[in-house]
């Protein structure tokens, strides 16, 4: 009878849960992985400023941190229309679970595709800055995150309140 290894199912788990993931974000984010707050022109398609994202969003983020391996975050972000965000949240690893808070900027351009900017606080687990492109969906109630600094690999769902 072969012996359970708990350790072995866990590892499994969790790299299925963070390939998963990543397969998701690459499926939601082609071809662009930019923000994407929806608006539309005269002709119909998508129109976008910095206003478009703006208002209160709750996340869930799943990944991997060179430091602490598997994460899971959770928290809530607000954009002010005027490309500046702000927010807390809490991360969670195999031994601890953590609160951080986070200021920065984003972008939205015309086309609807743009970027953010965060400083974390306390730096998170030796990263104070983190970068993050995404993907709005359902009519800018949804953005797609993607954290695109080396190494880190972490994405989820922002979903507007």
């Amino acid at each position: 009878m072969r012996k359970f290894n708990i350790r072995r199912v866990i590892k499994l788990v969790a790299t299925v849960i963070v390939l998963t993931g990543l397969l998701i974000a690459g499926l939601t984010l082609r071809p662009s992985l930019e923000l994407r707050a929806l608006a539309k022109d005269d002709d119909g398609g998508p129109r976008c400023t910095v206003h478009s994202a703006r208002g209160t969003y709750g996340f869930a983020l799943l990944g991997t941190l060179p430091i602490a391996g598997l994460v899971s975050t959770g928290g809530a972000t607000t954009f002010d229309g005027e490309g500046n965000q702000s927010g807390k949240f809490t991360v969670i690893t195999s031994v601890s679970a953590e609160q951080f808070t986070f200021a920065g900027t984003y972008t939205v351009n015309s086309d609807c595709t743009g970027t953010a900017t965060l400083i974390i606080s306390p730096p998170l687990f030796g990263a104070g800055t983190v970068h993050l492109r995404a993907v709005g969906t359902n009519n800018n109630t949804e953005l797609k995150w993607l954290v695109t600094d080396p190494g880190i690999f972490v994405a989820g769902t922002l979903t507007k309140q």
